[in-house]
């Protein structure tokens, strides 16, 4: 019995199937091996044991005897809600593996579930969450103000004083290229184009050869794949004059707006793009130290003088820099990216898709299961140290109440043999 706990858990974070899928798939291989007695139990109870396991990851979180950066971001949820995530990540973890961050190689250390997130409650939660894991060397965020203006009121506390802080380097990327190109009419025009473009293309034959999808927020954190979508789009369609009748250029020629007034644009905003695309690859896998930090200059010489672009760019390596001879890590790289944690809130978002409105629950409970390493003992060893009595708890205390809980709320108020039926005038009295 203890045994099928272990694997239900196992099989929820390892192969990331979905809760009522567990006991379909206990009951498929019951069906293969009917000499093996296999207990099947109820989904509802499979929830609760991955639950109570990332429960008791939570409260085991101690001081860390290495130095460490925490990793900061928080999802958007169903309504006003957001879930604020801190990873715990070593400071030498490149000299540990090659390549980017992935899950395996951080801990979850606090998750605050709150419906208004500002400079005080982001202070107080990083604080609650220091105050169990130690403080960090540095934090590592994305641009957000909120973010920003509560680690700023942690660092007026002299015991945080100390703290670095580390711009995402994707995010600044995105924001360099917006300052660059938002506001230029070519770039507005050429949005517009790739909007007809699709509209024009789905639900047709061509409908393979959709764009990709412009988002509406961090627009510019994708927008190098839209660029490289037009330009083998031209290519298809180099030339003067009509195709050939019947060939896939004719076809695109019929279907699509003109793309070639925007050929010079998209030869400038590509090779911008290149250049960042290389900046971004240099310093995702192999962290900031003085060997990345020239690499990314050489990189960034090859820019116009006068491109925004550049010189963000070469401002954050600057204050970047500086941090990492702060913290005398000699040649070890800095982590800089704040993909991992997007990774995760991905993963965060799939669980919760799965359940009615997606909102955040006590399921977001889960999140320190997807990070680090899950074995048979660590499981063991949590659901015998958290109970679903100690679930319950952590899920009144921290959780606030869900859309759904309100509905219920609402329709217990309101039942049909409560309401009061002054007003109501049958037929038969009507003179």
């Amino acid at each position: 019995m203890i045994q099928v706990r272990v694997v239900c858990v196992l099989l929820i974070f390892l192969s990331f199937v979905s809760f009522r899928s567990v006991p379909r798939i206990l009951d498929i291989l019951q069906r293969s091996f009917p000499k093996e007695k296999i207990w099947i139990p109820h989904f509802t109870s499979v929830i609760n044991w991955s639950l109570r396991v990332g429960l008791a990851r939570l409260k085991n979180v101690t001081s860390a005897p290495f130095r460490w950066i925490a990793i900061v971001d928080h999802s958007i949820d169903l309504g006003l809600k957001k879930a604020l995530v801190i990873l715990r990540v070593p400071l030498d973890v490149f000299e540990r593996r090659s390549g980017a961050l992935t899950l395996s190689d951080v801990e979850c250390i606090g998750i605050e579930v709150a419906e208004k997130w500002d400079a005080a409650a982001v202070c107080q939660s990083l604080k609650d969450c220091f105050e169990k894991s130690g403080a960090p060397c540095a934090i590592l965020k994305d641009g957000g103000t909120d973010l920003r203006a509560g680690i700023a009121l942690l660092k007026a506390d002299d015991k945080y004083s100390h703290l670095r802080t580390i711009d995402d380097i994707g995010h600044v990327c995105a924001n360099a290229l917006k300052a660059s190109f938002s506001k230029r009419r070519m770039f507005n025009s050429f949005i517009h184009t790739i909007k007809c473009a699709g509209a024009r293309l789905r639900q047709t034959e061509l409908s393979f050869l959709l764009p990709p999808k412009i988002r509406t927020k961090g627009r510019f954190q994708g927008i190098t794949r839209i660029a490289r979508w037009a330009q083998k789009i031209l290519r298809c369609l180099s030339g003067t004059g009509c195709k050939a009748e019947g060939t896939l250029a004719r076809r695109l020629q019929d279907f699509l707006p003109p793309l070639a007034p925007h050929r010079l644009f998209l030869e400038k905003f590509i090779s911008t793009a290149e250049k960042i695309e290389q900046f971004l690859a240099a310093v995702k896998n192999k962290g900031l130290n003085q060997e990345t930090f020239q690499a990314c200059a050489v990189l960034l010489a090859q820019m116009p003088k006068h491109s925004q672009v550049r010189k963000r760019l070469h401002a954050w390596l600057r204050k970047t820099q500086r941090t990492q001879c702060f913290l005398s890590m000699g040649q070890t790289p800095l982590p800089v990216s704040s993909d991992v944690i997007e990774s995760l809130m991905g993963k965060i978002k799939s669980l919760l898709e799965r359940h009615p409105r997606g909102e955040f629950t006590r399921i977001l409970l889960a999140t320190p299961c997807m990070c680090g390493k899950l074995d048979e003992e660590s499981i063991l060893a949590s659901l015998m140290s958290v109970s679903h009595r100690d679930l319950q708890k952590w899920t009144t205390e921290h959780i606030p109440k869900t859309d759904a809980q309100k509905r219920i709320e609402f329709r217990t108020l309101y039942r049909s043999d409560k309401v009061p039926k002054a007003g109501i005038i049958e037929v038969s009295q009507v003179g």
